[in-house]
């Protein structure tokens, strides 16, 4: 039995603060109810990925302005999440579709996948790894200076067609060249050069680029299946998905959900050093469910407002006023985000729910992706989903509504809430089996305050 070794990373997670500069009744409710946290770390280690870059990821198909070097920990990242995602980026590339009955709002045909093997076989291997091999030389990276430094867009993927006869004869498809924000890449360029400084800013900065680089790869790899002189089809990742963004479809594959670095709410000092130190990464780094009608899908256009909202108990009335509401909602959205363009349609094939929930994850669940042994043992030993996906422990829950969500709190409403979990008398979405921890969260809500909130509501 090994013994306990001092040297490891290890975490302390603390109550958290929100910002005071938000709306203070909100957030000190989502701080009382334990959404809110701090995290101590310790004996956090250098990013030390040592695995080849993927070949859609070589140093040939990035600008010239891009430092190749800046990216390395990151684009190794990548390759290691298009590795664990063979079985998508097959039916991507090699899988037959089929033609769906129903159209897209722009009149195009919806066209769904079948559903990505569980395992590859060796002749789907050798498939898949042959059109990775077009995609690579189908792809350029570039940087987008033209977005605002404050939008949270890492990466945009371009359809780009191929005046080369013999290259399109081989490739079949679009091209593309993915956008890679130019805000994003100065981050991450600057985190680099001062990570031992502030090691959970770099190795946030590169997950963020790396699985926005899968993302927008999967985009790429849908841009080659369809022919350069007609309009792109809607694509369905298989009979599961339930939306055409296959984009966000791959990446809730890798992680069981939706990064999400700023989310619903931000306080500060999410993550703190030994020495009292603050990372300069203040938010919290959180997991949406996909698809979230609630705070990712308001980013994209959608066919109807019934796709977003349950109106089975709307009157007439109230739906034509929630129609008018959501579209207004959205308005709003686009001119806060500075887009001048409307976004890319996402089909939606049912009724989506209206609730949503972000989930807390540890940071060492995240920092160990940097090492190579938690690819070459826990990875191939565990399998994706039990590496990768990050415990859903304690998750606050939204309910989307036309104009602003809102939390819901009330524990008798299950509506949203995973079979394997409850909701707290705090309205906390806990996992089943920490219902005895309730009694000592009950304690310290009733009677022992932490003397910051005290002091949170006195400003206010």
């Amino acid at each position: 039995m090994s013994g306990y070794n001092p040297d490891l990373p290890r975490s302390t997670v603390l109550p958290g603060s929100p910002l005071l500069n938000q709306d203070c009744t909100f957030n000190d409710f989502a701080r009382d109810i334990g959404f809110c946290r701090k995290e101590m770390l310790f004996n956090l280690q250098n990013a030390n990925l040592t695995n080849p870059i993927h070949p859609c990821f070589q140093a040939t198909r990035f600008a010239s302005t891009i430092r190749y070097q800046d990216l390395d920990q990151a684009l190794r990242l990548a390759s290691h999440f298009l590795a664990v995602l063979l079985p998508e980026f097959y039916t991507i590339l090699c899988a037959q579709r089929r033609r769906h009955r129903k159209t897209g709002k722009d009149g195009q045909p919806i066209e769904l996948f079948a559903e990505p093997p569980k395992q590859l076989t060796a002749e789907q291997d050798f498939a898949v790894q042959e059109q990775l091999h077009l995609l690579a030389g189908s792809v350029d990276y570039v940087l987008d200076t033209s977005q605002d430094p404050s939008n949270t867009v890492s990466a945009t993927c371009c359809e780009a067609p191929d005046k080369d006869l013999p290259s399109r004869v081989m490739r079949r498809g679009m091209c593309s060249t993915i956008q890679i924000n130019h805000a994003c890449y100065t981050r991450l360029a600057y985190s680099y050069y001062e990570r031992k400084n502030d090691m959970v800013r770099y190795n946030y900065y590169c997950l963020e680029l790396a699985s926005s680089l899968v993302h927008e790869l999967a985009h790429a790899a849908t841009n080659l299946r369809c022919d350069q002189y007609q309009r792109k089809p809607h694509y369905f990742l298989g009979h599961t998905a339930k939306t055409s963004e296959e984009g966000f479809e791959v990446e809730s594959k890798l992680f069981g959900g939706i990064l999400i670095g700023r989310g619903a709410y931000e306080y500060s000092n999410s993550y703190i050093y030994p020495d009292g130190r603050h990372s300069e990464v203040t938010w919290p780094i959180v997991l949406t469910n996909w698809p979230d009608a609630c705070n990712t899908l308001p980013a994209y256009t959608v066919t109807t407002v019934e796709d977003l909202i349950d109106t089975s108990e709307m009157s007439a009335e109230e739906i034509e006023q929630n129609k008018n509401e959501v579209a207004e909602a959205f308005a709003v959205w686009y001119a806060a985000k500075g887009r001048e363009k409307i976004p890319p349609e996402v089909i939606v094939l049912e009724v989506l729910p209206a609730y949503a929930i972000q989930w807390n994850t540890d940071f060492l669940h995240w920092h160990q992706m940097f090492q190579d042994s938690f690819w070459d043992v826990k990875v191939k030993t565990f399998g994706r989903e039990a590496a990768l996906w990050p415990a859903r422990e304690r998750g606050i829950r939204w309910q989307l509504r036309p104009v602003q969500t809102r939390i819901v709190t009330d524990p008798s409403n299950l509506a949203g809430v995973p079979e394997t979990h409850y909701v707290q008398f705090t309205g906390l979405v806990r996992r089943k089996g920490n219902e005895v921890a309730d009694l000592d969260d009950l304690h310290r809500y009733h009677f022992e305050p932490d003397s910051s909130s005290n002091t949170q509501f006195q400003q206010c």
